[in-house]
């Protein structure tokens, strides 16, 4: 494999110096209405804002670039978030890229499918369309959005990868339940209370390739990324859907092996599977009942596959080309190292901004159509002198918080969204059947170096938390395993919990998702990314459209409150006197 080890004399790296981008000069930057309209944006001016946001990627890198200096206080966590100072900045940036925090992650957003195609046919890029409740512009966007913007998006080989190899759009599946709760004594609580959210990879002709439900940790996110872009990216239909039935066996074999491995057949079955003759036979037996044949599945795995399969799975990788495992754990040197290469480029100068920061050689070794990288001065952008943006143009773990809450809730179906699969009795239970909360985080600690957050992730995690949670010297440098304090302890629990949702993502609804697009013979769903996207919130999210109150207002359960304790604003949607528990056409 051709990633590079972590080496032992990597320190060497340190002195590293690399050329400064020579700084635009004055006249040049008077010149340049770019940088012009970005000076006022920073200022407030909401036209200049407006007028970035239409010129695309390259009017959120000028306010970039002009922010510079603010940016740069902020990543280093030398000024708090919520001072004052920073509210016009992070305005212009939030509203040029359309989404909130865009000061870590620097990414552009569309918010019209339409114009994203556009941009797709372009430049040959696929689409990143993501689905969420609430606004990717807002605060309280569900909790997934909110992680996705915190330790996700802002991880430098992520952020890389996503800003020069994906166009990236996001739409609000409908607005996200705020729960406040008073204290009394002026204090209050705010928190979402449900949603969840999905990545769609489209094609440059919108068809979808595939889609990764939920919170991945940024190792998983770019070795799911990689695997679609290999499997899916220039597949015609028929090979798609082979590669879809592929990628569902193989996600229902990799999930009964970690299964067997963490208990969930007994003691005696997990031994078993140190032995690769013995967990042949093993994970061929158990096979058919794990995942029988009404799943859209086959039902035998035979001990030759197998006994081939494991062979596989455990053989050392080659070095002729990138092979990358489903969780992505062995990128994790490697994005190590591309995190202490930035950070020995910003060590070279006392002006850190104007230092071009080393491209990911992670990125460039998954994803090799990318462009060669290179500094490109901002060129010009030719907008009108009246400003008229076309119309459709540009439009203007997450159980930790939430589970708390929606655990006292009196609402049947809402609990059942939070564990999906309940324990069954007796030794035929599908492996769905067996799965409870604690075995997929037993599963999830397998996997858990896949979640290990950057240091541009802590940034933003810290710079979300109160300022006393840690100390000067942790909010400058990145917190490293078996510190003990309490942001050491916050992260550590963050990424745990991120690793459960991640295993039941990938191998409970991933593998749903891969068989809904095997088994669509029709192209109904690949074709069309919003019927796909309503059957995901209807049956795997349990939110559907057709439910006004999203499962938080149980159908059989009394509650002795006028209209059941729901009310509607004016210019609210209508509420129904019946509650909406199933689809009308089979109520």
């Amino acid at each position: 494999m051709k990633f590079p080890a972590l080496l032992a004399g990597l320190i060497t790296i340190f002195p590293l110096r690399l050329p400064a981008m020579p700084p635009l000069k004055e006249a040049h930057a008077t010149a340049n209405p770019m940088a012009a309209l970005a000076s006022a944006a920073i200022r407030g001016d909401a036209t200049a804002i407006a007028k970035l946001r239409v010129a695309g990627p390259a009017g959120l890198e000028a306010v970039l670039k002009a922010g510079a200096p603010e940016i740069a206080s902020l990543q280093h966590n030398r000024t708090r978030l919520e001072s004052p100072e920073h509210e016009k900045l992070r305005a212009a940036l939030d509203g040029v890229a359309r989404q909130r925090d865009a000061w870590a992650s620097g990414l552009y957003w569309f918010t019209d499918l339409n114009a994203a195609l556009s941009e797709a046919k372009r430049t040959g890029k696929p689409i990143l369309s993501l689905r969420l409740l609430g606004n990717l512009d807002d605060e309280y966007s569900c909790a997934n959005s909110r992680f996705f913007r915190t330790y996700l998006y802002p991880n430098r080989a992520v952020s890389d990868l996503l800003r020069k190899g994906f166009v990236l759009h996001w739409k609000s599946v409908r607005p996200v339940p705020v729960l406040t709760i008073d204290m009394g004594d002026g204090r209050r609580i705010r928190r979402t209370i449900t949603g969840n959210s999905i990545h769609y990879v489209l094609n440059s002709e919108g068809r979808v390739l595939d889609a990764l439900p939920g919170n991945y940790g940024p190792a998983a996110f770019l070795a799911a990324l990689h695997r679609i872009e290999s499997g899916a990216l220039h597949a015609t239909p028929d090979q798609a859907r082979a590669w879809h039935g592929s990628e569902s066996n193989l996600l229902c074999r990799e999930w009964l092996a970690d299964a067997v491995r963490c208990g969930v057949f007994g003691d005696k079955a997990s031994a078993a599977m140190e032995d690769p003759t013995q967990a042949a036979k093993l994970l061929s037996a158990l096979f058919p009942d794990a995942f029988p044949a009404s799943s859209g599945k086959p039902s035998v795995f035979t001990v030759q596959q197998a006994t081939a399969w494991l062979a596989h799975l455990n053989a050392a990788p080659s070095s002729a080309s990138p092979v990358v495992s489903r969780f992505g754990a062995e990128l994790n040197d490697s994005i190590l190292i591309d995190d202490l290469l930035a950070r020995a480029a910003e060590r070279t100068s006392s002006n850190l901004p104007a230092l071009p920061l080393p491209d990911s050689m992670l990125v460039r070794e998954l994803f090799p159509r990318l462009p060669n990288p290179r500094i490109e001065i901002i060129k010009e952008f030719p907008y009108p002198t009246e400003f008229d943006p076309p119309a459709t143009e540009f439009d203007p773990p997450k159980g930790m918080i939430e589970r708390p809450i929606l655990k006292k809730a009196p609402a049947p179906s809402a609990e059942a969204a939070l564990d999906l699969a309940k324990p069954s009795a007796g030794t035929s239970a599908s492996m769905a059947d067996r799965m409870t909360n604690a075995l997929w985080a037993k599963i999830g600690q397998r996997h858990r170096s896949s979640v290990r957050i950057d240091r541009n992730g802590q940034t933003m995690m810290l710079a979300k938390l109160p300022a006393e949670i840690a100390t000067p010297e942790q909010s400058q440098q990145t917190i490293l395993p078996g510190n003990d304090s309490p942001f050491s302890r916050m992260l550590e629990n963050f990424e745990s919990a991120i690793s459960r949702d991640m295993v039941r993502n990938e191998y409970y609804f991933h593998t749903l998702i891969h068989q809904w697009l095997e088994e669509d013979r029709d192209s109904k769903l690949a074709d069309d990314v919003e019927a796909l996207n309503k059957r995901v919130y209807a049956e795997l999210f349990l939110t559907p459209d057709y439910d006004e109150w999203l499962g938080l207002v149980p159908e059989d359960t009394y509650t002795a409150l006028e209209k059941d304790g729901c009310a509607c604003d004016k210019g609210a949607p209508p509420m129904h006197s019946v509650k909406q528990s199933a689809p009308p056409e089979k109520r």
